[in-house]
């Protein structure tokens, strides 16, 4: 992974905590590739954990098998809020317009 590539995920995992901090979550951000990458506590105690994945091609930000299973695991063991955290690009830039939570 390239060092461009690099700081366009934290970037995004940056944008990420943001989001999730003005909705009153308390927010830990993993720093050195951590998985998953972000941890979130709701205000009521809920537990969430948010795997973030950019990509060059902005249509197809995808996680790995692998990644997928242990956020499953995770999901079935420890009852959290699982999430596939990626940006919404515009049609017409390559440019990140907002950021996409989708559960699993």
């Amino acid at each position: 992974m390239g060092k461009n590539h690099r700081a366009t995920g934290s970037h995004f995992e940056y944008k990420v905590r943001d989001k999730l901090m003005k909705e009153g979550h308390f927010v830990v951000r993993q720093a050195a590739s951590a998985f998953p990458d972000i941890i979130a506590i709701t205000p009521s105690g809920h537990v969430k954990m948010i795997e973030c994945k950019t990509s060059k091609d902005p249509k197809k930000p995808r996680l790995k098998k692998y990644e997928k299973e242990e956020l499953i695991r995770l999901k079935n063991d420890f009852n959290v809020s699982v999430y596939f955290g990626h940006p919404r690009y515009s049609t017409y830039s390559k440019r990140s317009d907002n950021v996409i939570l989708d559960p699993l």
